[in-house]
């Protein structure tokens, strides 16, 4: 028999190791029906016919759907111990006209798979659990989120962004349906700490056009999450045309938005709701208010006070009112 991949070993880390018991088979193929339904399917079509190597090439992509998206086919080369002429006639074989073509269809199967709708319809169809159970699943999900969030932070990504953040001139944040809500807090959270801060919205404008004013002092806060808007990712590209600096936050680090940022951030929002999940993206924007606020300790000390001395005007006032 062979030397082969078994689907699944690459977890031990890169490149896949190879062993001599077993073979990649059709029954090692997920067949996943929301995302890389295609690329699975032609890999199974081929199954019979592929070499050794071929099959050490399946394995990968089989296991690494996501990441083939964003990586060179050099790097691929490397990790599969091939050469790239190898992998762009295997993957002409599966019938793509080349890589470039492979990777497209995998960004738009990221983009739209991953959808908290498509989650939703999933969890429906599988049928939701009665009562409170449903509800301690959710909070489940949430928590994992969470944990798995904190599990790909990495301290030197996240005192850049609290840098990015306490240095910007003017700090603008955006998002689109859940993902605008979040922006929203997140901008009232700074200018709470005495920094500026604006949250970009729909008024008939594009969100492109909202930016106009937006330069190279300042920084852009984009949360961008399934399925991906195209105006995020649209004012994304722009703030870096005009040289602003861009913090995005996301789900995946394959995720479109990537490709905008001078920081990302990781924040699962995986969901048991037809919504993106939203207790992780809260609790990174939350560390990073705290984050700044200290270490801007006298101007958010000063912005606290004027707010404390304001609320307690309006409460003098209101009770002098309806004396």
């Amino acid at each position: 028999m062979p030397n082969a991949i078994r689907f699944g070993s690459g977890a031990t880390g890169y490149p896949p190791q190879r062993t001599d018991e077993t073979i990649l088979t059709k029954n090692d193929i997920p067949m996943n029906k929301q995302q890389f339904e295609k690329l699975h399917s032609a890999i199974q079509a081929h199954l019979d016919s592929f070499t050794p190597t071929e099959r050490r090439i399946a394995s990968y992509l089989m296991e690494q759907s996501k990441e083939i998206a964003l990586v060179s086919v050099q790097e691929l080369a490397v990790r599969l111990h091939t050469g790239p002429a190898s992998i762009i006639r295997f993957v002409k074989k599966l019938g793509y006209d080349g890589l470039a073509a492979l990777k497209a269809e995998l960004r738009e199967d990221i983009r739209t798979g991953g959808s908290p709708l498509a989650q939703f319809k999933n969890t429906l169809d599988h049928g939701l659990e009665p009562g409170l159970k449903e509800v301690r699943l959710i909070a489940g999900q949430e928590i994992t989120n969470i944990q798995n969030s904190l599990s790909v932070l990495s301290e030197a990504t996240f005192a850049k962004t609290v840098q990015m953040i306490i240095k910007a001139d003017h700090i603008y944040t955006v998002g689109v349906g859940t993902s605008a809500h979040i922006a929203a807090v997140t901008s009232f959270l700074l200018r709470r700490i005495g920094l500026r801060a604006d949250t970009v919205t729909h008024t008939g404008l594009r969100l492109t056009e909202s930016l106009i004013g937006i330069g190279k002092k300042d920084l852009l806060i984009a949360f961008s999450f399934p399925p991906y808007s195209e105006s995020t990712l649209d004012a994304a590209a722009f703030a870096k045309q005009q040289k602003a600096s861009v913090i995005g936050f996301t789900n995946e680090m394959l995720a479109p938005i990537a490709d905008h940022c001078d920081a990302l951030l990781i924040a699962k929002t995986d969901s048991r709701i037809p919504a993106n999940a939203i207790s992780a993206p809260l609790l990174l924007v939350s560390g990073l208010i705290s984050v700044a606020a200290a270490k801007t300790r006298k101007r958010s000390s000063q912005a606290l006070e004027t707010t404390i001395r304001l609320r307690k005007q309006r409460t003098k006032s209101a009770s002098s009112s309806t004396d």
